[in-house]
């Protein structure tokens, strides 16, 4: 989970083991104790593999956000971008992902974006 500063959102990122799809949700806080959620952005859909690892990373200067991902075998790592609807648009909690690109077959160890 990553906070926008610039656009005062909150980026959530995961597998959504219910729908076997990774997705991504944008929120805005409510009050101190309250977010309130868009809806389910898809990035990538599966038949019937899960989703296990994953690392969420944004670029404030291109304003793109990056997931690295993995599927549940642990053996296929890929890749996306994804950026947010503007401020002023009628569905700014709405983001747009590029179609995933493997990186990475095989097996490897754990799965991290450096800072």
């Amino acid at each position: 989970m990553l906070y926008d500063e610039e656009r005062e959102r909150i980026i959530f990122a995961g597998f959504n083991a219910n729908n076997l799809q990774w997705e991504s949700l944008v929120g805005t806080y409510a009050s101190a104790s309250s977010i309130t959620w868009g809806g389910p952005n898809l990035i990538e859909k599966y038949s019937s593999a899960t989703g296990s690892y994953n690392a969420l990373a944004y670029d404030p200067y291109a304003k793109v956000y990056a997931l690295l991902y993995n599927n549940s075998s642990g053996d296929l790592v890929k890749y996306s971008r994804g950026t947010i609807n503007p401020i002023g648009s009628t569905d700014p909690e709405t983001m747009t992902w590029t179609a995933p690109k493997q990186i990475f077959k095989g097996s490897y160890g754990s799965l991290t974006i450096a800072n």
